[in-house]
């Protein structure tokens, strides 16, 4: 029988009891906190989006979650395998980053463990996947356990692949474009530089291009760069680079390019098919190629100066006819620079009033009257002088400021026409020269218009003078406006006819009010006997069809009245007056003496 000795000692078993039963509960909560953790762990296991694992860096040990395991297609629950049966699922070329950022972690070197890699699929494919991870350390800092998560990232590796493909590649032919294609001539002019040979650089600019683009659409024009991209990879294969640097440009990257000969003869090959006819939608068009030349080390050692020089070369072949080749030189150079400098300065012509325009008298040849004249633009540059147009006007042509030139010469020419007609009491005849940019997108229509609204010009008194090789080689794109403009009443002029690329069907299907025989049959009408016949033929073939004939460049007597003979209309030339500003040439016109013709 158990005896109790005091109400003290009852009191203190009391005491203890309450303090186990406490205690009691305390462990019961902290066992059921060490549950609810471990099922938390699991169910985090079970429903992250990344697959989760834990390793041993000492016994090897690598725990997958499910996650994981389905991710790479294997569809287990868990799996316990070993990090030298992990780097087996490992693409092999991603093995020696994986194995270099997984040390560098484990020695400290990096607070987080971060690396993008690709894994086997038990489909036999690969995926890429980012690996997160932790390594936890010992009082010494030595890893014994390495946690983290695994997520696919292959849709956006593939974006990111598609972004660099964008960013490298052109979009229509597939080809590098201007950013990797000098980032390829620099690395081939670092290999040249290490074993000493030479490199080639070709711009290849296809000829007449843009005529494609502006007449038929950029949908035909698409087509056709697409086939002819086609045939330069063809053509140049595995014997270097090609890429497109934009528009109608290519370049032609040659290594071990150390024979002028070898060169040549991929330039022929390049020339050759690019003169080929292309056919779309049952038609054939026809381009050539001019192509610049520029060699390392002989003339830079420079990726960028490399290629403007090349394109400086192939700007020479343009002006030496197109369809060809050329080689830089220095003088190329200097003459490239001085363009580029000019283009600079014309760029502000216009808003530093340089600009003006001379008058050459148009004289009927039975009255020996002037009717009109020809307006003709003249450039006064501070750098270069009086600048001649056979210079400036294709500069303009070439760097998109002819419109804006040549509505500017319209209004002025225009105004000018409208003072001397109303001066005088006599209709005046307004000759203006356009080009085929002018006429894109109707602008050309458009602004004759306004300009005759503005100025109360009379549309008879206006005549619009183009290229004969403008119309044949545009005859789409020009007929329309053409057409257009003359059922305003407008009289449109072939000028410089007969130098090469005159068909009588063009003169019956294009509006024609006036042909201008080209000075260089008129200056040799005593000097060889084909001009006399020539002229003659052209004349009476004109007033056949109803059109009036101008003779152009007309510096004697005896040219003027061999043009009266043949009967010729109009008249133009040095021998009744050179161009002259708009003030000298009022004198002229008012002066009351007749011109003798006789």
């Amino acid at each position: 029988m158990l005896k109790l000795s005091s109400k003290n000692t009852w009191s203190e078993l009391l005491e203890e009891n309450k303090a186990l039963s406490a205690r009691v509960t305390e462990l019961e909560q902290v066992e059921a906190s060490l549950l609810e953790t471990e099922e938390r762990y699991a169910l985090a296991m079970k429903g992250a989006n990344e697959g989760l694992w834990d390793w041993d860096p000492v016994s090897k040990e690598l725990f997958l979650s499910s996650r994981l395991l389905t991710t790479i297609g294997m569809g287990k629950d868990t799996l316990k395998t070993t990090s030298h049966e992990w780097l087996n699922w490992v693409h092999a070329d991603d093995c020696e980053k994986y194995q270099r950022v997984l040390s560098q972690h484990l020695k400290g070197k990096t607070e987080f463990f971060h690396c993008e890699y690709r894994v086997r699929t038990c489909a036999g494919g690969y995926i890429w996947v980012l690996a997160h991870g932790l390594a936890l350390r010992n009082a010494e800092g030595i890893a014994y356990r390495m946690v983290g998560s695994i997520g696919d990232i292959t849709q956006r590796k593939n974006y990111e692949s598609k972004l660099l493909h964008q960013a490298n590649y052109d979009y229509l032919t597939g080809l590098p474009n201007r950013v990797l294609a000098m980032e390829r001539l620099s690395s081939s002019l670092e290999y040249a530089r290490t074993h000493e040979t030479s490199v080639a650089v070709l711009f290849v600019d296809l000829d007449n291009f843009k005529k494609i683009n502006d007449t038929l659409g950029h949908d035909i024009g698409d087509h056709h760069l697409k086939e002819i991209s086609l045939r330069l990879h063809y053509c140049i294969g595995e014997t270097g680079v090609i890429a497109r640097l934009g528009g109608d440009e290519f370049l032609v990257i040659l290594p071990n390019a150390s024979e002028k000969e070898a060169i040549e003869r991929v330039c022929s090959r390049l020339l050759d098919v690019t003169s080929q006819p292309v056919t779309i939608s049952g038609y054939e068009f026809f381009t050539s190629a001019s192509i610049g030349i520029a060699l390392y080390p002989d003339d830079s050692s420079d990726p960028t100066e490399l290629l403007r020089h090349a394109d400086a070369a192939m700007y020479q072949t343009k002006g030496a006819g197109r369809d060809g080749y050329c080689y830089f030189t220095p003088e190329i150079g200097e003459l490239a620079v001085k363009k580029l400098t000019m283009e600079s300065h014309l760029r502000h012509a216009l808003e530093r009033e340089q600009l003006s325009l001379n008058y050459q008298s148009i004289v009927d040849v039975k009255s020996g009257e002037i009717i009109g004249a020809e307006a003709l633009l003249r450039w006064q540059c501070p750098e270069y002088g009086q600048v001649s147009p056979d210079q400036f006007i294709p500069l303009a042509e070439e760097s998109g400021l002819i419109v804006m030139f040549g509505d500017w010469v319209l209004e002025k020419a225009c105004q000018q026409a409208a003072y001397w007609q109303e001066k005088t009491g006599k209709p005046f005849h307004i000759a203006v020269n356009v080009a085929f940019p002018q006429f894109r997108d109707g602008h050309l229509v458009r602004k004759v218009k306004q300009v005759l609204q503005d100025t109360k010009l009379d549309a008879a008194s206006l005549e619009l003078e183009l290229t004969e090789r403008l119309l044949m080689e545009d005859e789409q794109g020009c007929g329309e406006a053409l057409s257009e403009l003359r059922s305003m009443g407008v009289k449109i002029s072939i000028d410089d006819f007969g130098t090469g690329y005159s068909a009588l069907t063009y003169l019956k299907r294009f509006p024609v009010n006036t042909l201008k025989i080209d000075r260089s049959f008129v200056s040799d009408i005593n000097i060889t006997p084909e001009s006399p016949a020539l002229i003659s033929a052209i004349i009476m073939m004109a007033h056949a069809l109803g059109i009036d004939v101008v003779g152009e460049g007309v510096e004697t007597q005896s040219q003027q009245r061999f043009l009266r003979e043949q009967g010729c209309d109009y008249v133009q030339g040095y021998y009744f007056s050179k161009p002259l500003a708009a003030e000298a040439f009022d004198e002229l016109l008012l002066c009351k003496e007749e011109w003798l013709l006789s």
